[in-house]
C-alpha cells in the first residue's frame, strides 16, 4: 500500500507492479514506481521548474462544527509566512460531492501562497471523504431525491434557491464559467450577476467561450488567475 502525505491522481497496474501518478502538497503530479512496498519516481517533469522556486507552508487541520462534528482541512501559508503578523485570508471551497482536498498540489493555493494570502482548504461535509447522510449534489436528479418534483413541491425548491437571497449579499462577487458548462451552466451565473447589477451591488460576470466545466485552454487559467489576482487585491488586501 503506497502511504504518506501524496495525493494519487490516477494509476496503472499489471501484475504486482503499480504505477502511479502523485502529486505532494508542493509537487505536480510526477509518475512513480511501486514495487515490494518500495515507491521509486520515474519522471521529473516539474523538476528543473521548481528547483529553485520557494514553496509554501501546508498544515493539515481538524477543528469541530458547530454541532461538533469533525471537519477536516488544509492551511496553506503564504510564503515567509510571519505567525506574528496578519494576514488575508482566502477560504476555497470545492466542488463535490466525489471530492476532497488532501495532501496534493493545489494550483490556487500555490498562487494565492505567492501572492501573500493564507488560503483554507476546508473538506466540506456532505463529500466523499465523510461519507456521511448530509448528501448534495448539483445534479438534477440528486436533489429530486432529496426534495420531490419541483412542481410538487416548489416550497421546498424555492426555499434552497441563492436567487431568492440575492438582496441579502453584500460581498463584492466574481462570477465566472464557461459558455458550455453543462454541469453548472452559466445561466445560473448570469442570472446573479443580473440581479446584483440590477441592486447596484459590486459585481463582475467572466464567460470563457468554448469551455466547459473546467477552463481548460492555457490563456484562459492564465486570465483567471490575473482576475482572481486583480479581485482579491480590491477587495480584501
Amino acid at each position: 500500500m503506497v502511504k504518506g502525505n501524496l495525493g494519487i491522481n490516477d494509476y496503472s497496474l499489471k501484475g504486482s507492479l503499480l504505477a502511479p501518478l502523485l502529486s505532494t502538497s508542493n509537487q505536480p503530479n510526477e509518475i512513480f514506481v511501486f514495487q515490494r512496498d518500495s515507491l521509486k519516481q520515474l519522471t521529473t517533469i516539474n523538476g528543473n521548474l521548481l528547483a529553485n522556486v520557494a514553496k509554501p507552508l501546508v498544515e493539515k487541520i481538524r477543528f469541530e462544527s458547530a454541532d461538533g462534528t469533525r471537519i477536516e482541512g488544509f492551511v496553506v501559508k503564504p510564503l515567509g509566512f510571519d505567525p506574528a503578523m496578519k494576514y488575508p485570508a482566502v477560504l476555497w471551497i470545492h466542488g463535490g460531492p466525489v471530492s476532497q482536498y488532501q495532501f496534493e498540489f493545489n494550483s490556487h493555493a500555490q498562487l494565492f501562497a505567492a501572492n501573500g494570502y493564507v488560503t483554507l482548504l476546508v473538506n466540506p461535509r456532505g463529500e466523499a471523504l465523510y461519507r456521511t447522510n448530509y448528501g448534495h449534489d448539483h445534479y438534477q436528479l440528486t436533489w429530486e431525491q432529496e426534495l420531490g418534483l419541483p412542481w410538487e413541491n416548489a416550497e421546498l425548491w424555492e426555499r434552497i434557491s441563492p436567487f431568492n437571497q440575492v438582496a441579502q449579499i453584500t460581498t463584492p462577487t466574481l462570477w465566472m464559467g464557461g459558455s458550455e458548462d453543462w454541469n453548472v451552466p452559466i445561466i445560473n451565473s448570469e442570472q446573479m450577476y443580473q440581479a446584483m447589477k440590477r441592486l447596484g451591488k459590486e459585481t463582475q460576470l467572466v464567460v470563457y467561450p468554448g469551455e466547459h466545466h473546467g477552463i481548460r485552454r492555457p490563456s484562459f487559467i492564465k486570465d483567471r488567475y490575473q482576475r482572481f489576482l486583480e479581485w482579491f487585491e480590491k477587495y480584501i488586501k
